[in-house]
């Protein structure tokens, strides 16, 4: 996924310039070739001069990402339902 690489890459590049934590969230392919989300935290560790290392945490958010998008889907049709069924009520489709 090159363009989250690239945004994520200038994200932890201002980070370090700025010397503060940083956070993101990116896609990546699994091996069976379905995507996966992951969030990921960092944080440089320095002396007196540049960036010395890098830490900071991985965290796979896949289901979350599933569990989201399965309610925003529901949430739209639960709208519409709710459009049509007003609608109906009001004598439109009659």
């Amino acid at each position: 996924m090159a363009e989250d690489h690239e945004r994520d890459q200038e994200l932890i590049r201002r980070a370090v310039e700025n010397r503060e934590k940083g956070t993101y969230e990116q896609r990546f392919l699994r091996p069976d070739n379905s995507v996966g989300y992951y969030h990921s935290t960092f944080q440089g560790r320095y002396d007196a001069g540049p960036s010395v290392s890098m830490v900071g945490t991985v965290l796979d958010i896949t289901e979350r990402k599933l569990a989201e998008a399965a309610l925003r889907a529901q949430n739209e049709e639960l709208q519409r339902f709710n459009r049509a069924s007003w609608g109906a009520s009001c004598g439109w489709w009659s």
